[in-house]
Parts: structure tokens; C-alpha cells; sequence
């Protein structure tokens, strides 16, 4: 296992199992390629096998949560579909901050700006220390989850529990983007025009544009000088 890339055609998108090491990616894998559970060894680089998820049938890549080289994480995010993050909820709490901070890293490319993410809590069969509520409350509140399609799904990669409806939601969520909201632009404040009235003619000009400016005097004398002709 780990280097195996297929090389045919890649139709219908790749999904990608991502999460930190020791948390179930391998082990599910191949429960889903060959239906039984098989004795794994950590990944340094990549396995790929295809596998029917509903309809269609797509390229699952399972990258090695040692993988450290970014060149090697940008090569796997081409033409992806959607995301399966593996958190082990029999870890501590440690791991699971270290694992959400890796998810809001890998979440942060371009390349998957927009894919629908699929939470696999993992180990539900053992005693777990990060329940589903606390994995769902913790997501929600973050920003860079709220403008696409996600939710947390309860599996056990040992068994293959949970993953017929994780995988259903997947193929039904491929390729399928939140609208975000339209952002008004900023229009540029107007300078507000000041105007005064002149007491000769009674019209209006605008404040500084006049030219030879009568002085207080000079209006004074004209205006007395029409009220006595009147």
C-alpha cells in the first residue's frame, strides 16, 4: 500500500480521505474496495481505488496523513468532487483540535474552495471521547464551513458501518456549490455642494465660483439705492 495511483480515465471526480494519521483512512479504503477489513500499515503517499458511491463511480484517494510536501497535496486536488475527513473520536482532545485545524488548512486551497465535505467520525465502536453534537457544534460556529455543503456521519471503517449513507450523500452532493451572498459594493459618498444667496438679485450661485465678490459695503449701498428709486 501508498503510491498506488490508477491510471485510467477519471470521469466523475475524485473524493479525497483526508484527516491526520492513525484515523481510519486506509482501514476504510479498502472495506469498501474488498468488504472486509484488512491489516494496514501507515501511509506516506497515496492509494487510489475506484468504488461505486450511488450512481456513479468514482476515484477514491486516500493521502497519507504524513504527506508534508505541498506540491504532493495540490498534485491530488485536481478535478475533486468532495471530501471525506476522517476525526477519531476515541482520541483525545489534543488530536481532535490538531485535526480541525488541519481540516481548516486544507480547506484554505483554491482548489477546494468549494467542495462538499463529509465528517466521518470514526471508532464509533470503541469508547469515544468527541461526540457527534460536539463535532457539529464546533463546525458550526466556524466561517470557512458555512458557505458549503457538509455534515458529520457516524462509522466505524473496521466494519464498514455508516459508510452506505455517507456515500449516498456524497454522490448526491458532488460537484454541488453553496451560493454565497452577494457582497453590495461600496459607493463613494458624494461631496455635498454648499450654495448662498446673494442679497442684489436674490438668485442662487455656488459658494466660492462667483468672481469679484461685491463686499458687505458695496450690496449694502446698491440694496438702499434700489429701496429709494422705488
Amino acid at each position: 500500500m501508498g503510491n498506488t495511483v490508477c491510471s485510467e480515465a477519471r470521469t466523475d471526480g475524485r473524493v479525497l480521505f483526508l484527516g491526520i494519521p492513525d484515523s481510519g483512512k486506509t482501514t476504510a479504503l479498502y472495506y469498501l474496495k474488498m468488504k472486509q477489513t484488512v491489516i494496514t500499515i501507515p501511509t506516506y503517499g497515496y492509494n487510489s481505488e475506484k468504488i461505486l458511491t450511488g450512481k456513479h463511480i468514482r476515484d477514491i484517494w486516500d493521502i497519507g496523513g504524513r504527506v508534508d510536501d505541498r506540491d504532493d497535496y495540490l498534485y491530488c486536488m485536481k478535478n475533486v468532487a468532495a471530501i471525506v475527513y476522517f476525526i477519531d473520536c476515541a482520541a483525545g482532545h489534543k488530536r481532535f483540535s490538531l485535526a480541525i485545524n488541519k481540516l481548516e488548512l486544507m480547506l484554505a486551497e483554491s482548489e477546494l474552495e468549494n467542495c462538499a465535505v463529509a465528517i466521518a467520525a470514526n471508532k464509533q465502536d470503541l469508547d469515544t471521547n468527541i461526540s457527534i453534537v460536539d463535532i457539529k457544534t464546533l463546525l458550526s460556529e466556524k466561517d470557512w464551513m458555512k458557505y458549503r455543503y457538509w455534515k458529520v456521519f457516524p462509522v466505524t471503517a473496521t466494519a464498514g458501518t455508516g459508510f452506505d449513507i455517507m456515500l449516498k450523500w456524497i454522490d448526491k452532493h458532488c460537484w454541488k456549490v453553496k451560493k454565497r451572498p452577494k457582497e453590495k459594493p461600496i459607493k463613494p459618498k458624494r461631496k455635498r455642494r454648499r450654495w448662498r444667496r446673494t442679497v442684489r438679485h436674490g438668485s442662487f450661485i455656488r459658494h466660492g465660483k462667483r468672481k469679484n465678490r461685491d463686499t458687505d459695503s458695496n450690496v449694502a449701498m446698491k440694496f438702499n439705492h434700489v429701496v429709494s428709486v422705488t
